[in-house]
This record gives structure tokens, C-alpha cells and sequence, in this order.
């Protein structure tokens, strides 16, 4: 599901970027660097490129992890898997002790960089491993706790150690608590949704699931085309005061990524989703 609308999505920007400013970028290494998903890389040492194009970042780590993680796991079995994601955590608090001490202006890199954001799969690799397929029973009471308690852990972490995912400037205990807090944070949303009874989740909150990858990959794109260009061009026309303009332009860009990402996935997306049926041995729903 993942490389279809990716290769599609970063290719058309870069074609729909020749006609429209903002969009994308001319930088042939860029182009090398996103197809061969190692956007983040380059990010890192060049700097944000547009708007649009830099979400696929984070899907450049995504597929750096899977791309080696299966086969290890193949050859190694869990206790390979189990002692290379406790690895990869202490390199990730290594890597942020390193920026704790770093002296800079403006941002880091950290957030961009694949060592310190292995952490969050590394940990979703031992939790795999230590449920192995157990589904926990909780109550919904004890879900809403661990709910609450997740999100007190990520703002706490902001307003205490003070991380951030753009310009953290920490000290190095700040920096090792305030993550910890927020893997522990990722932790406990992930186990109070996980095995909540499908009377309880609504059905418009299971599609937007369904549909999130392309909600993610259209948001910044379609941000762009509502805010730098037609509210640029059209806003005088529009009679709508720059008191209301950002509430009616987050409104209209929530909708229209739903819109967009919907039309992706019943006509894009689902067709490639039902072929992977034919190869892969973990099932998944199309419909």
C-alpha cells in the first residue's frame, strides 16, 4: 500500500511543482534522495525543501526500518529482533544526549534523523514480541486512564524537559526523560485503543483509519493550494476577514484532504491492496 501512492504522490508534486511555485523542488539529489527513501537524509543536511514534499520524510525512516528489520527477523528469529530493538533504543538516547550537548541556532536535525526515531519502532518490536497476539482485556474505564495518562505524558514532556519535535533545545537529562516520556506516552495510547470493543469506536473513526495514509500524504499539499495560493489570489474576492480566514481555511483544507484522500483510496490505493492479497501471509481488509 505504501509504495504505490508515495512514488505517485512524490512524482506528481514534483511534476505539479513546474507549474506551480512552492510545491516541490528543481534539486535532482532531492529527487534521488525521496525516491530511494532517503528524504530524511537529506533534510537533514540540506535543510526543509517544501511544504508538501517534506511529510514523505518520515516515510523514508518507516521504510528504512522495514527494509531491514523482516530480514533479521527472518534469519535471527525474536531474540534477534528482541536485542536489536533494546539496541536501537540506547543508540536513539545516545543520539539524544549528542544534541543535548550540540550548540546550534534554529534546528538540530534530530527529528529527522532515523537513529533517534527508531526508538518508537524499536519499542512497537518488543511490544509485538512480549503480546504476541494477546489483545489486552481492559476495561473501558482502565482504557480512558491510560489514555489520559499518555496524553499527561507528552505535554508534560513539552512543558517540563521541553522536547519538540522542531528546534528542542535541551539539557541531557531533559532530553532523556522528556523522550522517555513521550515513548512511554506512544506506549499507553497504543494499548488503550488496542482491543476496544468495535460497539465502541465509531464508524466515520474507522474510515478516517482506513484512509489515514493518504490523509497524511495529501494534508501539506492541499495546505498549501488553499493558503499560498488561492487564499493569496482569491481572498479580497472571498469578503472573509483575516479574523475568521484561518478558522474557514483549516476547516476547508480538514475537508478537503478527506475528500481527496478518499477518492485515493477507493481508486488508487484499494485496487493495489486487494493484488497484495495475492503475496503476503499477514491479511489484511481491503474493503
Amino acid at each position: 500500500r505504501i509504495w504505490p501512492l508515495y512514488f505517485a504522490v512524490f512524482w506528481g508534486l514534483i511534476l505539479l511543482g513546474r507549474h506551480l511555485p512552492g510545491i516541490a523542488t528543481n534539486d535532482h539529489g532531492a529527487w534521488l534522495a525521496f525516491t530511494f527513501f532517503a528524504g530524511n537524509w537529506y533534510i537533514l543536511r540540506h535543510g526543509w525543501i517544501a511544504g508538501s514534499i517534506d511529510p514523505l520524510w518520515s516515510i523514508a525512516v518507516e521504510e528504512q526500518f522495514y527494509i531491514a528489520i523482516p530480514l533479521l527477523t527472518k534469519f535471527g528469529g525474536r531474540k534477534l529482533l528482541s536485542a536489536l530493538s533494546a539496541v536501537l533504543i540506547v543508540v536513539s538516547y545516545l543520539f539524544s544526549v549528542h544534541y543535548a550537548k550540540l550548540v546550534y541556532s534554529g534546528e538540530s536535525g534530530q527529528w529527522v534523523n532515523s537513529w533517534f526515531q527508531f526508538q518508537f519502532f524499536a519499542a512497537g518490536a518488543l511490544l509485538a514480541i512480549l503480546l504476541h497476539g494477546r489483545v489486552p482485556r481492559w476495561s473501558l474505564g482502565l482504557r480512558a486512564l491510560a489514555f489520559l495518562a499518555a496524553a499527561a505524558l507528552w505535554v508534560f514532556a513539552v512543558l517540563g524537559p521541553g522536547v519538540k519535535s522542531y528546534d528542542a533545545h535541551t539539557t541531557v537529562s531533559g532530553g532523556i526523560i522528556g523522550w522517555l516520556m513521550v515513548l512511554a506516552g506512544s506506549v499507553l495510547f497504543f494499548l488503550s485503543s488496542l482491543g476496544t470493543p468495535e460497539r465502541f469506536v465509531p464508524r466515520w473513526l474507522t474510515y478516517l483509519g482506513r484512509i489515514s495514509f493518504g490523509l497524511y500524504m495529501f494534508h501539506s499539499l492541499i495546505f498549501h493550494l488553499v493558503f499560498e495560493i488561492a487564499f493569496k489570489r482569491y481572498q479580497a474576492s472571498l469578503h472573509i476577514s483575516e479574523r475568521v480566514l484561518p478558522y474557514f481555511g483549516t476547516t476547508l483544507v480538514l475537508l478537503l484532504t478527506i475528500l481527496v484522500a478518499s477518492i485515493s483510496y477507493a481508486f488508487f490505493e484499494k485496487p493495489f491492496l486487494k493484488l497484495k492479497n495475492r503475496f503476503t501471509f499477514v491479511r489484511s481488509r481491503p474493503e
